[in-house]
């Protein structure tokens, strides 16, 4: 017996992360009884279930890739996080950005760890191209 794949279908406002992730479909808030039923009869049978007037815009998520989900991750930063990811992306040093905003040195790694983590990248150079791209900091000054 062939082992079956979990049929998941999502709420619009996943549905780009989840359809990266392997998810069967999307449904809108509205379908209740028969063509919510429908839809999960769709998926079941193998069909990706998208609703036809978000088409365009999913698939325009989709094609982003990793750097428009990455940068969609900008939105989980902290405000102290997101100021210091801005400072690092204008070249400041750890320690020019502790004396900056008043905290330690070792509070800024930690700032820098939790960024690294929130934005699924492995080091600083990946973090502050990020926010470049993403249009936070400045990009001209060098380090």
């Amino acid at each position: 017996m062939t082992p079956r794949k979990p049929i998941v279908l999502v709420l619009l406002a996943l549905a780009a992360g989840a359809l990266a992730a392997g998810a069967c479909g999307v449904v809108s808030s509205e379908p209740k009884g028969e063509a919510l039923l429908a839809s999960f009869r769709r998926a079941l049978a193998g069909e990706l279930v998208l609703p036809a007037i978000h088409l365009s815009n999913l698939v325009d998520r989709l094609r982003g890739g990793r750097d428009a989900t990455a940068a969609g991750r900008l939105d989980f930063l902290t405000g102290r996080e997101r100021e210091i990811l801005r400072l690092l992306a204008d070249g400041s040093s750890t320690m020019e950005i502790a004396k900056t905003l008043g905290i330690r040195p070792m509070t800024v790694q930690s700032h820098v760890k939790n960024i690294l983590a929130k934005l699924g990248v492995h080091s600083k150079v990946e973090a502050v191209t990020l926010a470049w791209r993403s249009g936070l900091g400045n990009a001209t000054r060098t380090a």
